[in-house]
Order: C-alpha cells, then structure tokens, then sequence
C-alpha cells in the first residue's frame, strides 16, 4: 500500500479527541515505513504547539475536508 499524502501536506486527525494537543491542523513532516500490517504511517507537527508524533493514515484526513 502506497502512502496517500505527501510531506507538507495538511491534515487534520480523524477523531477528535480530549486530548486538545492532537485536534486542529498538522503537517506532515516525514513519510515513515509500512506498518508491520502494511499500513502507512506518517510523522506529523501540530501547527499550534509543534508537538510530533507518529500516526497511521486511517487516523489522518486532508485538513480541506
């Protein structure tokens, strides 16, 4: 499976979550190896705060949307 979005891109995270640190808009800073189960995983900075993490793309959608 191909990674679906490219570095800089904005997107946002699916679920929106109590944790205020992960809602909003982040970009994606790295595309990172296939999961073990082959699902793309991204490194992604918040534009707020610019805390990183580590996300699988079902957890991520354009930030268009």
């Amino acid at each position: 499976m191909a990674h679906r979005y490219h570095v800089h891109q904005l997107v946002r995270m699916r679920v929106l979550l109590l944790d205020k640190s992960r809602n909003g808009i982040h970009e994606i800073v790295r595309l990172l190896p296939l999961a073990t189960n082959g699902t793309p995983l991204y490194r992604i900075k918040s534009a707020t705060d610019r805390t990183e993490r580590a996300v699988t793309e079902d957890e991520i959608e354009p930030a268009s949307h």
